[in-house]
């Protein structure tokens, strides 16, 4: 498992950085004629984008980027992408100011902040939905066990139910007070019962609903 989430992390870094050298490369597609010709420019722009895309990747790798948080929306990973290249943004202005460098287009700089933007957005939003669906079919699944079949438990998997790309299956009830099923889902015993249960149904995850149930 670890060497698999090594070998995914190492593939989301490899299209990053290829999303990112496209973004500089395409906003001077857009400008042909603001593009550096002699050494001493085309140099200048290759140490700039070098020191914003280091700092890009700094800000993604210390926002969790690199790994596919299941709990968080298409939405919420937009916003973290838009502040990790807002921040880069911002360093890299600061480096392109204290260092003088006069010469350096703002129109190519704005271009390539727009397009690392929407690059980086979008293909981690084809990339979440992917990991939906492949959820939704199965695949990384973990099984829940719910203490509490009544009101807050029933509740509670009907939420589960709401979600299936977060890739929550839950397996049954413990309730020392009721037997049979609750809404199609199985009773599978008592409190008493919650080891054997954990391991004949491997449990990756209990749910405690039990303390608000004592009027149910």
């Amino acid at each position: 498992m670890h060497e698999l989430n090594r070998r995914i992390r190492f593939i989301y870094f490899f299209v990053d950085i290829t999303f990112i050298s496209l973004s500089f490369y395409g906003s001077f597609q857009f400008n042909p004629d603001l593009a550096p010709y002699n050494p001493a420019g085309i140099k200048l722009y290759l140490s700039t984008y070098l020191f914003w895309g280091i700092t890009l990747i700094f800000f993604l790798h210390n926002a969790q980027l690199y790994f596919t948080d299941r709990y968080l929306s298409i939405s919420g990973e937009w916003l973290k992408v838009a502040r990790c290249t807002l921040l880069s943004s911002i360093l890299t202005a600061l480096f392109i100011f204290f260092l003088k460098v006069d010469t350096f287009s703002r129109t190519i700089f704005v271009e390539s902040g727009i397009l690392l933007l929407l690059s980086l957005a979008i293909w981690r939003m084809i990339k979440r939905l992917c990991v939906r669906y492949l959820i939704q079919k199965g695949y990384a699944n973990f099984n829940v066990l719910i203490v509490g079949a009544g009101r807050v438990g029933l509740n509670l998997a009907e939420e589960i139910k709401t979600f299936p790309y977060l890739g929550i299956r839950t397996i049954g009830f413990l309730d020392d007070l009721r037997i049979g099923e609750r809404e199609g889902i199985k009773i599978l015993g008592k409190m008493s019962d919650i080891e054997q249960i954990v391991k004949q149904f491997f449990i990756d995850e209990i749910y405690i609903t039990i303390p608000s149930e004592r009027k149910v």
